[in-house]
């Protein structure tokens, strides 16, 4: 089975109801009760952390994220940081003056631009830096072009080894959809299903019980034979009923 792409993905995700089941379900039971801040000697400091999650419905945004990562094969959280900064540099977490509300973003729109070099260092061989295109927002301001790394929470989609990231269709180094193993099956179901309801229309054969019909047929009345079905066929469509000498 060949990796369906994050187009597919999201495709059998929005249309197709077993593919959607298998996206959703752990997400929305993962958050199925939502979260609570607890911060020891300080629970009014964890009140306004979550009224501060609330406002800016990071549970939503977070949901969206991991069903966009099962279904594409990978997704991320962008918060727009102001640490003095560009969003292209390493954050800089000792010198974060504002947080923006969370946003997020699929494989699509986040287009690996860099891999970090350097295998003296953590996170050889992994993104570093990610090229931002949005999708279906036809004025995106104030947006940057390249967000490093460390400004995303990564959702990365299913791991395996880096040179199949690295070349997967359509959103190189990201992970996979868990859609992908489960494909073949889908469609094997959806064939099965389709052709049970062939099977089913076809269950109950229509009988036409036509008197003298061998001496009409031997007597080559093609003609009246023909008025005859049509006759059989109209009183049954319409009326629901056969019609019998």
């Amino acid at each position: 089975q060949d990796d369906i792409t994050p187009q597919e993905g999201e495709r059998l995700w929005s249309f197709e109801p077993i593919a959607g089941k298998i996206v959703e379900k752990l997400p929305d039971e993962t958050l199925r009760q939502g979260f609570e801040i607890h911060i020891p000697d300080n629970g009014d400091m964890a009140d306004d952390i979550e009224a501060y999650c609330e406002d800016r419905d990071i549970e939503g945004a977070f949901r969206l994220a991991l069903k966009q990562e099962r279904a594409m094969g990978g997704s991320a959280l962008y918060c727009p940081i102001i640490d003095g900064k560009a969003q292209d540099e390493p954050l800089n977490i000792n010198n974060i003056s504002s947080i923006g509300p969370p946003v997020a973003l699929d494989c699509l729109e986040l287009q690996v631009s860099t891999y970090q070099p350097d295998i003296t260092l953590p996170g050889y061989g992994k993104p570093e830096l990610y090229r931002f295109s949005p999708r279906g927002v036809a004025n995106s301001t104030g947006a940057p072009t390249l967000i490093h790394a460390s400004r995303l929470i990564i959702f990365p989609g299913i791991q395996t080894s880096k040179f199949m990231q690295r070349t997967r269709t359509g959103a190189p180094g990201w992970g996979f959809s868990v859609l992908g193993r489960v494909y073949d099956v889908l469609k094997k179901f959806n064939l099965g299903w389709g052709s049970a309801a062939n099977m089913l229309s076809d269950f109950a054969q229509t009988v036409l019980k036509i008197k003298g019909l061998a001496l009409l047929a031997g007597a080559n009345e093609k003609a009246e034979i023909q008025q005859k079905l049509l006759e059989q066929d109209l009183y049954r469509s319409v009326m629901r009923m056969m019609v019998l000498d």
